[in-house]
């Protein structure tokens, strides 16, 4: 089985992303001896394409096209810009998602559905949702096609990067009444609130796999690399910020931390950073302790200054014999949707960890790249999932938890992902907190507990970083002959995660996964026979 991706530019190249985070095994190629034809912006020659899937191809458009919808039915003469998709797709544990326009409604003769529009959700039992569909797709010759109603892509690219208006070029304020502009900005208004909890980004994309999973029915399960070591399910992160905690302080955080058999990334503010020799260094990173840094250039610095500010840091660093791969702003602070991107970027940072939210969900768990106006950087984001200060202290404008209360959460947090939601778990935990009174580390050590019963991983985020690049570069291939499938190597703790609805015979261990409908298995050999 192979794809190719029909388009061009950077909605080809984030598709193609998008493909390979999923860790597909299909190769991606640009002949038309591919199977499945992906099609990620309007296409001039759609009717070609479709008559590839009338001559046995699977199609899959995007968004919504002239060409396709008529197939499914007749195109309405208007839209509405309806927020929500409720899903009918079954495997996913969520039951609405937002989407973002261009949306297109038309009236369904044909077809099946994974989804439809929706205006809302009502406590009072009013019926918001709507017989539009979302997602569509049907058998056509002896090929199939599939459809997404609205943007994908676009809709895709919003929940993980924020408003594309954030930026200088748009005339709209990038500024809180306060004078800062933050990295949160970037989402303001954007997440529903009420979907805020659950990992709406990653759902998306399980709609796309599971769609072409239907499309290509049971000729193949288009096998993927799981997002962690088998037999795991998620890992639990743990980084702070050092924001200008003296020498002494920092040193007994970390202490109390590696007593524990905690590794830990610690973003450091340059400052801070400068307080310890390069040996000194040298041996808390051999001893768990990971730095990124906790940049800081003024309140409300100008792309001058953070620009600047990212210069001077690579070569403290460097002085200090480290190289400079990971970052986090200091409260977000960011100046500009594109200027901000290609300064990390210039700096030859890799990995940026900010907190677009106040709200204690994340839309994506998984590292991505993020995009300017021009092309994909080589800068790949790892949100935050929540906060120590956030969610403990009355400074977001939300009920502060107390410290059970926010042990409850991270223990659920933790729990969730761990059976549904398969992100890794990556709060803040700062030093400054894990040594005043009263001291978070007892919440942490509670939820590290739990965690150790569950079997959960604790990493850092250069032993996850240094995983993710390991896994991208993983080079494994299929073939399937009757009811045979055949990989090309077999690795001890690489998983592969097939649909529940392909089973093989003989695996001597798998683990199911209730959240997408999917089990993963080692390849303990390279051939299995299917039941």
């Amino acid at each position: 089985m192979q794809i190719k991706i029909v388009g061009r530019g950077w909605r080809k190249q984030f598709t193609v992303d998008l493909i390979k985070r999923l860790g597909v095994l299909a190769p991606i190629t640009d002949s038309d001896d591919a199977e499945i034809f992906i099609v990620c912006e309007f296409a001039e020659n759609s009717d070609e394409l479709i008559n590839l899937a009338k001559n046995g191809k699977c199609l899959i458009f995007l968004q919504p096209e002239e060409g396709s919808m008529k197939l499914f039915g007749q195109e309405l003469m208007y839209t509405h810009h309806f927020p929500f998709m409720q899903l009918k797709y079954g495997e996913i544990p969520a039951t609405f998602l937002q989407v973002f326009p261009p949306i297109s409604l038309i009236k369904q003769k044909y077809g099946e559905n994974l989804g439809f529009f929706a205006f809302n959700f009502s406590p009072s039992g009013e019926n918001y949702t709507t017989r539009y569909p979302a997602i569509v797709w049907k058998e056509y010759g002896s090929g199939k096609i599939g459809l997404f109603l609205y943007d994908f892509i676009a809709t895709m690219l919003l929940l993980l990067q924020g408003w594309e208006f954030f930026t200088f070029e748009g005339g709209l304020s990038c500024k809180s009444r306060t004078g800062i502009a933050r990295a949160m900005h970037l989402f303001d208004h954007l997440i529903d609130r009420e979907l805020a909890s659950i990992p709406q980004a990653y759902f998306h994309e399980l709609v796309l796999i599971a769609l072409m999973r239907i499309l290509v029915g049971q000729k193949d399960p288009l096998p993927r690399v799981w997002h962690y070591p088998y037999p795991e399910t998620t890992v639990f992160l743990l980084s702070g910020d050092s924001d200008g905690l003296e020498k002494r302080l920092l040193i007994k955080a970390w202490s109390n931390l590696l007593k524990n058999d905690l590794p830990y990334t610690q973003y450091v503010m340059l400052e801070d950073l400068n307080g310890f020799s390069s040996s000194e260094i040298a041996e808390w990173k051999k001893s768990g302790i990971d730095f990124g840094l906790h940049y800081y250039a003024g309140a409300n610095p100008t792309e001058k200054e953070m620009a600047g500010h990212m210069r001077e840091a690579k070569k403290v660093f460097a002085s200090k014999k480290m190289e400079l791969i990971s970052c986090r702003g200091h409260s977000c602070i960011w100046v500009g949707w594109d200027a901000h991107v290609k300064i990390m970027e210039k700096a030859g940072i890799l990995y940026s960890s900010n907190l677009p939210y106040w709200y204690t969900g994340v839309s994506y768990g998984f590292p991505y790249f993020l995009y300017t106006q021009q092309a994909r950087s080589k800068v790949q984001e790892l949100q935050i999932l929540c906060s120590d200060d956030t969610m403990l202290f009355n400074k977001t404008g939300m009920l502060p938890m107390t410290p059970a209360q926010y042990t409850k959460h991270l223990i659920a947090l933790l729990d969730i992902n761990n059976d549904l939601y398969y992100q890794p778990v990556n709060p803040i935990f700062h030093p400054y907190y894990m040594v005043k009174k009263p001291s978070t580390f007892d919440v942490l050590s509670d939820a590290v507990s739990f965690a150790k019963s569950k079997a959960i991983r604790i990493v850092n985020h250069a032993m996850f970083f240094n995983w993710w690049e390991r896994r991208q570069k993983i080079k494994l291939f299929y073939r399937i002959e009757g009811k045979t499938i055949e990989f090309s190597s077999a690795d001890s703790d690489v998983a592969i995660a097939l649909p529940q609805s392909w089973k093989l015979k003989n695996l001597p261990d798998i683990k199911i996964l209730k959240g997408n409908g999917e089990y993963i298995f080692c390849l303990k050999r390279k051939s299995y026979e299917k039941e």
